[in-house]
């Protein structure tokens, strides 16, 4: 839960300004080619965006779908994502 839901929610809704199913405050609703190039500007490493792909799928809450989704399009390892920690 963030600081922007209702108590007892237990996860961000998508008319939550910080959901991450909906995008971000001004962010939502651009198309999905910007949410690329806006990763990219970051890395465009493929073992990189594999990790943090890895996070999201990690995610206990359930939500990190959409964020897979994006690293995934912008080039993710996702055999590192999917690799099991421990």
């Amino acid at each position: 839960m963030c600081r922007h839901c209702p108590p007892g929610t237990g996860w961000c809704s998508r008319s939550c300004p910080a959901s991450p199913a909906g995008g971000h405050g001004t962010d939502r609703g651009k198309p999905r080619a910007d949410a690329i190039a806006a990763v990219h500007a970051v890395t465009r490493d493929p073992r990189l965006l594999g990790i943090q792909a890895g996070v999201a799928m990690a995610d206990p809450q359930g939500i990190g779908g959409p964020t897979v989704e994006l690293l995934r399009a912008a080039g993710a390892d996702m055999e590192i994502a999917e690799k099991p920690r421990c």
